[in-house]
């Protein structure tokens, strides 16, 4: 992940189309930091399934910090991500989570 300048549709636009998805990470009584993530991994990722229950250790400026993803918001026509929410974990965090089972 990378952190990025600039909020607003047209720093949006420039992350887009350098192939990237404008992304935030939140949590921990933290400032929320404006990231980028390449959008090829995000894509691998929902594709294998439980996107939104894997911890991911995202290295932004050379700090590791723990996340889980919060929500994905898709475009309405093309359904490709155009944005995620990360919740920053720490070493000793407890998460309840809903796992959909099939069977």
């Amino acid at each position: 992940a990378i952190s990025r300048d600039g909020t607003g549709k047209s720093a949006v636009k420039k992350v887009m189309a350098s192939g990237k998805i404008p992304s935030i990470l939140y949590g921990l009584n933290k400032d929320p930091i404006n990231i980028s993530v390449d959008k090829i991994l995000i894509q691998k990722e929902l594709n294998a399934g439980g996107f939104l229950t894997k911890i991911f250790n995202l290295n932004i400026d050379g700090k590791k910090n723990l996340a889980i993803p919060r929500d994905v918001q898709f475009h309405p026509l093309s359904d490709q991500p155009i944005h995620v929410d990360f919740l920053r974990l720490s070493e000793d965090s407890k998460v309840t989570l809903d796992i959909p089972t099939r069977f």
